[in-house]
């Protein structure tokens, strides 16, 4: 079966093959190896930015594939996004990471009598819109699927958008491969949307990104005590694109309860607390485990912990939390629960209002969403855990 060809003619150059083949990794700038890719070119940027964190160069990017014949409708985009990986890396010799995105179209029934329920409801206008639909030709209700994008997919949408319903689903679906000459490696993203949204921009999703799920599976350590270790990406070590895309989606969360302050505990909740403020656009407020010099005048409240012991104490100037408040608390881990219940004792005592408790992580098999319920306020987490099984983190996975 025939693959995609490659029409760069920089490729077959051999004073860009030399280059290719002999630049060393820029050490002195923080690179260790050198890679080269063939992605979609809003693509790379993203994955420019994911693997820098990991010390690789991408120093050439062929985006130029295309569908040789109509042989290869026939390849699923993983043989397609592996045909890509190999063949860039049998000419240049070096690490590649390819990108295969595929369109479909779900099959759209008409309604049988479109008129039915609601022609009292619509204008003269929709009611023969909605007639149009109803008796739209096979062509029109059929699922459709290509395993590559470009000018042909918006044409096809064109075409279907005035006789389909306009929140009919379409999806892209792209493949990533890494090849080495040895290992391959595939990941996968997909964004699903309704027809009337479809463009080919919204297919380049971000490929290089690992969601908080993915983080913690990957890289997250089970230690004694059921401690669980994620300080390679939230804690010694942070990934800040990966901590700015959760803070966006917890913010989104607790938008309509209005918060005018996030509260935090000093220092893990400021990976969380600190990008939430941002997009809420409210002060961030983080309580300390030791009283400083300028902390004359407090609240505190007592609290215990696997990872820093019992009877510690969490002290907030009064200066920074006043009755008027309505107070988001933003935390690393809802696990017992002592520091979250800490901090609302804490906004209690000061007379402002709790509106919530977001954390990355939740330890569900620990007790601290349940100590939480008492206090009537909404606790949303990303990630939940259902248990550390013999030394394996297992996460609840989404309906």
């Amino acid at each position: 079966m025939q693959g995609p060809t490659l029409n760069s003619l920089r490729m077959l150059s051999p004073k860009k093959l030399s280059y290719l083949k002999s630049t060393p990794p820029r050490t002195l700038e923080g690179y260790e190896q050198t890679f080269v890719s063939a992605v979609e070119a809003p693509a790379l940027c993203n994955l420019k930015g994911v693997f820098t964190n990991f010390g690789v160069e991408f120093i050439a990017n062929y985006d130029d594939f295309q569908s040789a014949t109509p042989l290869d409708q026939r390849l699923t985009i993983e043989e397609a996004a592996s045909f890509k990986a190999r063949e860039v890396y049998r000419v240049t010799g070096k690490p590649t990471i390819t990108s295969q995105t595929s369109f479909e179209v779900d099959e759209f029934i008409p309604p049988s009598d479109p008129f039915e329920d609601d022609i009292g409801a619509i204008s003269r206008a929709e009611a023969q819109k909605l007639h149009a639909i109803s008796v739209a030709p096979p062509r029109v209700t059929s699922a459709y699927w290509f395993n590559d994008i470009g000018d042909h997919v918006e044409d096809l949408v064109a075409g279907l958008l005035p006789h389909s319903h306009p929140e009919r689903i379409c999806r892209f679906k792209t493949c990533v491969c890494y090849y080495d000459g040895e290992m391959e490696v595939f990941d996968y993203g997909s964004v699903e949307l309704a027809i009337k949204f479809v463009n080919v921009d919204k297919a380049f999703i971000s490929i290089g990104s690992s969601n908080l799920r993915e983080r913690v599976l990957r890289d997250g350590r089970v230690l004694p005590n059921n401690i669980v270790d994620v300080s390679k990406f939230m804690d010694s070590m942070i990934d800040v694109n990966l901590m700015d895309e959760c803070a966006a989606e917890l913010a989104e969360r607790f938008l309509d309860l209005k918060p005018t302050k996030v509260l935090t505990v000093a220092t893990t909740g400021l990976v969380a607390a600190i990008p939430m403020s941002k997009y809420l656009q409210v002060p961030c407020v983080y309580a300390r485990k030791q009283r400083t010099v300028v902390m004359a005048n407090c609240y505190h409240a007592g609290y215990s912990s696997k990872t820093v012991g019992q009877n510690r104490e969490l002290l907030v100037s009064k200066e920074h939390v006043e009755m008027e408040d309505r107070v988001l608390i933003v935390d690393d881990f809802l696990s017992s629960g002592s520091s979250q219940e800490a901090l609302l004792r804490i906004i209690s005592d000061a007379g402002a209002t709790a509106v919530g408790v977001a954390v990355l992580i939740e330890k569900q098999y620990d007790k601290g969403r349940k100590s939480l319920s008492g206090y009537n306020v909404r606790t949303e987490s990303l990630v939940a855990i259902k248990d550390v099984m013999e030394g394996t983190i297992n996460c609840v996975t989404d309906d």
